[in-house]
């Protein structure tokens, strides 16, 4: 079932304190759009090589992909997206705008019961393609003809494509079917729900993909049927070395967007950020409260200290639900 395990005891959620900008943090697929025909060479190294507009679209952008060193005539007013990131291969997608974004009739959370999921774009000229399996839908993935059966727990993405324009954006949501054992479940502790869709376990080295979602106490108690207050992509990796082979491990949470580049959220009233930290106590602190406290108390006094909140986790690291 969805959520077989509740990772031992409880833990601290608490703001990242890595503010960092990786390598290839400017590098991106980009749609640059030519006032001009002639011939243009583009460098993504350090930004736009020349007087002409870039137009970077969140929906085409990815993490840790270089842009095409290309030359070539091109049209006045049209844009191209350049995917490639090896110089000297000229791929690229041409439009003269973008596809719209897929809406979906249900948002990510927890379910107990089979559903229908509807999806729809504002343009009936649109054809939406989507995936189950994690993977970003292109041209040749599934069309949407008719609501999706929801069955199981599953991540559903989907994007559209129509004549003449660039792809829309993606757009990814997480449904996660409960066990009946959590079905009546409730405690007066906000409640993360974490699933990697069958991807396995946290590891120590590189981040997993994962679905969060938050629970937050209504009227005083928090459940697992209700809708959560935030649905987020992330990526998490085990934090800590001496305590990452015991049974409750403390993890490093990345909120990610659809393409897995870093998305800043507030979870449980926190300020926004993208890095997070599950920090699970153990045997250090078996009391839970010495670190809250005084990390509080420093915030009061005006001097900066992480803020937390404590939270019971329930994971979900199965290859198939049913196991």
């Amino acid at each position: 079932m969805a959520i077989p395990q509740r990772h031992a005891g409880s833990q601290q959620l608490s703001a990242g304190l890595r503010f960092r900008q990786g390598p290839d943090q400017r590098h991106r697929p980009l749609a640059h759009e030519f006032p001009t025909r002639q011939q243009r060479r583009i460098s993504c190294s350090s930004g736009p090589a020349d007087q002409h507009r870039v137009v970077v679209h969140p929906g085409l952008s990815a993490a840790r992909e270089g842009c095409v060193l290309w030359s070539g005539s091109f049209l006045p007013g049209r844009r191209r997206l350049f995917h490639d990131a090896h110089a000297g291969r000229a791929q690229f997608t041409v439009g003269t705008g973008f596809s719209t974004k897929v809406q979906f009739a249900a948002e990510g959370g927890t379910f107990t019961t089979a559903f229908a999921l509807g999806l729809w774009t504002a343009s009936t000229n649109a054809a939406i393609r989507f995936t189950l399996d994690g993977s970003a839908p292109t041209e040749t993935s599934t069309l949407y003809t008719g609501p999706i059966n929801i069955t199981n727990s599953v991540q559903v993405r989907a994007r559209s494509w129509e004549a003449g324009l660039l792809p829309g954006p993606l757009h990814s949501e997480s449904y996660v079917l409960l066990n009946p054992n959590v079905i009546n479940f409730t405690t007066d502790l906000p409640v993360i729900v974490i699933h990697t869709f069958g991807g396995g376990g946290i590891p120590a080295v590189g981040s997993k993909f994962a679905s969060l979602s938050f629970y937050e106490p209504q009227n005083g108690k928090t459940s697992l049927t209700n809708a959560p207050r935030l649905s987020t992509r992330a990526g998490l990796r085990v934090r800590g070395s001496s305590t990452a082979g015991l049974a409750k491990q403390s993890w490093a949470v990345e909120f990610w967007d659809d393409l897995n580049d870093d998305k800043n959220l507030s979870p449980l009233g926190l300020p926004a950020e993208s890095d997070w930290v599950l920090y699970a106590p153990n045997s250090f602190e078996p009391v839970l409260i010495h670190n809250p406290f005084i990390f509080d108390l420093s915030n009061q006094i005006g001097r900066y200290a992480p803020r937390t909140r404590l939270v019971e986790v329930y994971i979900n690291t199965t290859v198939r639900d049913e196991d």
